[in-house]
């Protein structure tokens, strides 16, 4: 797995001071690149060790009158039975803005058993639901997750979470959705959040700049005889005005004070997402906010999160999730 950690300046080190033992493990888990002593000292399972899992499904996080979608507004809870005050994962799930949903398919394998392999290690992870294109058009798909998102600050005290370290993340357009989240402030104050809410961020093959799927075709049958057609597979969903796009797009939302970034990539992923994650962790970095790139080698878009073969989570995508979380025991680099 390659690694590059971009530090933050040193005035945004977390304010708390850790015990010198504690100190000493994150140390060695930054050195090493495994999170493993910090993921203990944040409350998490070690590689080998899993606890068992409860789930709280379809719970609804927002209610609108006559809602025609209401499973959409949905979400589920993944708890490790009996640990309290656990570190919380957000996560979203992907399909492009126009398919998906928080459940397995046809109850065997999807997103639910990524939280569910999540939470086995210590994590309390919440899944949920949103509206999706054609039906509905930017910004309700991120206005959904804002909502889920305060619900989950609100509530999950109740299934063994603690709401002072709840971490967002999400795969695909569920990357773009939780990067939106954290870099445009709009949607948090909406719903009467901060940023100060999310303790960091975790982009699984996201999406950060929209203009970068403008496609163009051209074809013809003879010299000087051509013809081209302009694909534009996102205008169902996020329309055809250029601002609108711009300011969907986290890369151009990027501000100073952000929570910590882990940006993930399969070395065969699309090329367009591998060189956006590339230049908004430079986007990043050049604000002074904290973000880690890793990129996970012979793997694609989708066998980056899902070992199909095994109907499991691909494991270096659980113990890169579970060493970012673990570096954040109880203060980022963005604290109070």
């Amino acid at each position: 797995m390659n690694r590059c950690l971009h530090t933050a300046p040193a005035d945004r080190v977390a304010h708390s001071v850790p015990s010198p033992r504690t100190a000493a493990c994150i140390l060695t888990a930054l050195l090493a690149g495994t999170g493993a002593c910090a993921g203990e000292a944040a409350g998490l399972l070690p590689a080998g060790q899993k606890a068992a899992v409860t789930c709280a499904r379809n719970l609804t996080y927002s209610t609108i009158p006559h809602d025609p979608e209401r499973d959409r507004h949905q979400l589920d809870v993944y708890s490790p039975k009996g640990r309290k005050n656990c570190p919380v994962l957000f996560f979203v799930h992907g399909g492009g803005w126009v398919l998906g949903g928080k459940d397995d398919v046809l109850g065997i394998y999807g997103y639910g058993t990524v939280a569910r392999c999540l939470a086995e290690r210590g994590l309390v992870v919440v899944l949920p639901n949103y509206r999706l294109s054609p039906g509905v058009r930017h910004s309700e798909h991120i206005r959904d997750i804002a909502h889920a998102f305060a619900w989950t600050c609100e509530n999950i005290g109740r299934y063994g979470g603690d709401p002072e370290r709840i971490f967002v993340g999400g795969h695909s357009a569920g990357g773009h959705l939780v990067a939106l989240l954290a870099t445009d402030l709009t949607y948090l104050k909406t719903v009467g959040r901060d940023t100060h809410d999310i303790r960091g961020v975790i982009a699984v093959s996201g999406v950060y700049r929209l203009e970068d799927f403008d496609l163009k075709w051209s074809a013809g049958i003879c010299p000087g005889l051509k013809w081209s057609v302009q694909v534009d597979p996102l205008a169902p969903i996020f329309g055809t005005d250029p601002e609108v796009r711009r300011q969907a797009s986290p890369i151009y939302q990027v501000r100073e004070g952000l929570p910590p970034f882990l940006l993930l990539n399969g070395g065969f992923d699309y090329c367009p997402l591998r060189h956006m994650a590339t230049d908004f962790a430079a986007a990043l970095q050049k604000k002074g906010c904290a973000v880690r790139s890793e990129t996970i080698p012979w793997r694609t878009h989708e066998t980056l999160v899902f070992d199909i073969l095994r109907q499991t989570t691909e494991p270096q995508l659980v113990e890169a999730v579970v060493g970012f979380v673990g570096q954040c025991p109880k203060a980022t680099a963005h604290g109070r």
